[in-house]
């Protein structure tokens, strides 16, 4: 009996560490004007759904591929093509996504920013109303925050109160700074 729980044990690691996540890329075909999900080697796997209208870093090798989708989101998406997570736009100025940096990006749930790691997985948890990319291994995160129009398509997030935080998510600093007063 335990031979067998054994042999079933190690069949499902070998099942599962062959369907491990791999890295992939977009392409685009003139001719047909389709993007294609693609392997390492370009191989075409799979139509990329119309949906997604622009690549982020489309030819870059990467485990999953953020896309200007509908509502004009950011979606990262997998090597099949679903939709992993949401992400946000980079700067209120640039119309174009977070990126990772210092292996994080940043991630949004239920209207709360978290942070991912290169593969998709959740480093930490989203908890803030607003936060940044990182930087020398910290991130600054504001709570409290009110979207203030700067012009007809532009916002900017103001809050009350921000802090640091570091690669793990630990609070460093936090309190009733300024945004100026934080990033000293």
């Amino acid at each position: 009996m335990q031979m067998k729980l054994l042999k079933f044990l190690f069949i499902t690691l070998f099942l599962f560490s062959c369907s491990a996540q791999k890295k992939f890329q977009i392409v685009y075909d003139q001719e047909k004007g389709l993007n294609y999900i693609a392997d390492k080697d370009a191989k075409r796997l799979k139509v990329l759904d119309k949906k997604y209208i622009l690549a982020f870093q489309p030819d870059k090798l990467e485990y999953f591929k953020i896309l200007n989708g509908e509502n004009n989101n950011w979606d990262a998406i997998d090597i099949n093509g679903n939709k992993i997570f949401e992400v946000p736009a980079e700067d209120y100025k640039i119309p174009s996504p977070a990126y990772l940096s210092e292996n994080r990006i940043r991630f949004i749930e239920n209207n709360k920013i978290g942070f991912r790691n290169k593969k998709g997985k959740t480093i930490i948890p989203p908890q803030f109303e607003y936060a940044e990319q990182f930087y020398s291994g910290k991130a600054v995160f504001g709570e409290k925050c009110i979207n203030k129009k700067i012009d007809d398509e532009h916002y900017i997030a103001e809050c009350q109160k921000y802090g640091l935080i570091n690669k793990s998510g630990k609070i460093i600093k936090f309190g009733d700074f300024s945004y100026q007063e934080i990033i000293k």
